[in-house]
């Protein structure tokens, strides 16, 4: 948490995220890597939370598939599961925790208020962002964009790490799994 704070206080936002990637499996960085590069230079929170949702439910995906939920069994009904059910469904198999699962429904409420408004309510995403805990205070001077990015790659690193033994062999041999369930 030290080191993490001091990096805040130079708002050296590419050290925190080489600090977040160094916490996690040499297997899954290179996956974290591709999503932080579409995000090095967006400073539109809209952007960032989309597609950090976007990444986010994808992993929610591996992780029912890596956890015996065979994707291609499912009905279409089933399998146009939204976001929320796959959330709620892995954490009632214990497979995520109560704070990823609370960061989770975070990221959607962040997410649905920055896609469903034309002028989003910043101090409800602020407000929001707080709600994730740990360093709310010491990304505060941070713009939103990077707030928001702070937050949720936390999260994501979590769900991306999760994956690690799938994504030895590579995330594209993960993409090809979850593309081939969804036929």
């Amino acid at each position: 948490m030290e080191k993490i704070e001091e990096l805040l206080k130079d708002e050296n936002f590419e050290e925190f995220l080489n600090h977040v990637k160094k916490e996690m499996d040499v297997n899954a960085r290179g996956i974290f890597d591709e999503i932080q590069q579409e995000l090095v230079d967006e400073d539109n929170e809209r952007v960032i939370v989309l597609l950090i949702h976007i990444n986010c439910e994808f992993f929610l995906n591996s992780l029912l598939m890596k956890n015996g939920f065979d994707l291609t069994r499912l009905s279409n009904f089933e399998r146009n599961w939204n976001y929320n059910k796959k959330r709620e469904l892995l954490w009632s198999k214990n497979i995520i925790d109560e704070k990823v699962n609370n960061d989770l429904m975070l990221i959607n409420t962040i997410r649905n208020d920055l896609a469903h408004k034309l002028t989003p309510d910043t101090t409800k995403i602020q407000n929001n962002i707080k709600k994730f805990g740990d360093y709310s205070e010491f990304i505060s001077k941070l713009p939103l964009a990077r707030q928001t990015q702070f937050c949720m790659n936390n999260t994501l690193s979590y769900l991306i790490n999760e994956m690690a033994d799938m994504l030895s062999d590579g995330a594209s041999v993960l993409l090809k799994k979850i593309e081939d369930s969804k036929d």
